[in-house]
């Protein structure tokens, strides 16, 4: 078991959907199949942050980014919507190297990522 002082399980499936895109039953499922630790506190389950960034298939955030990595995820559509371009240019930009993170199958854009690789894209 993990200490309480590492790993502050506060956050609620709700949460943790909305943060990933996904539905609620997809959570569930992973927590159930063990992809996903979860513990009961008052007969509800809750999630900590670290385990949910080791889920995502991606870098573990920095600590000092760590508020940044809390914000949604991006779906490829979202990111499209937001570049104003189409699903299939991101998917380039994916394969040129933006980070992504994998939800189980889904791919998904940490905000943060974003903005730092096209930054770096414009000094280029």
């Amino acid at each position: 078991m993990r200490s309480a002082e590492t790993y502050d399980y506060t956050l609620s499936l709700d949460k943790v959907a909305w943060h990933w895109r996904l539905g609620r039953r997809t959570v569930r499922e992973m927590i159930r199949d063990g992809r996903l630790p979860a513990v009961r506190v008052g007969g509800q389950l809750r999630l900590c942050w670290r385990d949910v960034w080791r889920c995502e298939a991606g870098a573990m955030p920095a600590r000092r980014a760590e508020d940044d990595y809390r914000r949604p995820l991006l779906t490829k559509k979202d990111v499209a919507a937001s570049l104003a371009v189409s699903t299939r240019s991101v998917e380039r930009l994916i394969a040129q190297g933006l980070p992504t993170r994998k939800v189980g199958q889904n791919t998904r854009i940490a905000p943060r990522d974003l903005e730092d690789w096209l930054d770096r894209q414009r000094e280029t």
